[in-house]
């Protein structure tokens, strides 16, 4: 009787794992310069959506599980206008804005133009080294913990 219970309870934590066995993907934020506070938001194809905001001079590091392993995923930043904003904002309003590939967290691949993420696309850095500047970069190796 006893080991039929620890083969129950075996099997309960193996069907939890906390989420889909895909890749965490991860970004290192550092709003050094912005003259506002900065997005960041995770999409996946599940519909799963994730905001994070850095203030001025602050780091963070950002990470997203996809809803499923098989979900391609992609971030966008922005400073000035919501991450989630298809428009620009009023006229002459201050924006700054730019997005990842989308990309699968089995692989860790982009879905379109590959070649041009040596490291693949699930591991990034995100500066703002001066108003309105941002700087993303794919890397090869998580970027923080």
């Amino acid at each position: 009787m006893r080991y039929a219970l620890l083969l129950l309870a075996l099997a309960a934590c193996a069907k939890d794992s906390g989420g889909p066995a895909g890749l965490d993907l991860i970004v290192r934020v550092h709003n050094a310069a912005g003259p506002i506070d900065l997005e960041i938001t995770w999409f996946d194809q599940s519909g799963q959506v994730s905001t994070t905001v850095v203030g001025i001079g602050q780091t963070a590091c950002v990470k997203f599980l996809s809803t499923l392993p098989t979900d391609s995923v992609r971030f966008i930043t922005a400073m000035g206008v919501s991450s989630l904003d298809t428009l620009r904002g009023a006229e002459g309003t201050k924006y700054s804005k730019q997005w990842s590939p989308w990309f699968n967290p089995l692989t860790g691949l982009p879905t379109a133009r590959a070649d041009q993420y040596p490291f693949g696309a699930e591991f990034w850095t995100l500066n703002v080294p001066g108003r309105w500047e941002l700087i993303m970069q794919a890397v090869e190796r998580p970027p923080c913990a």
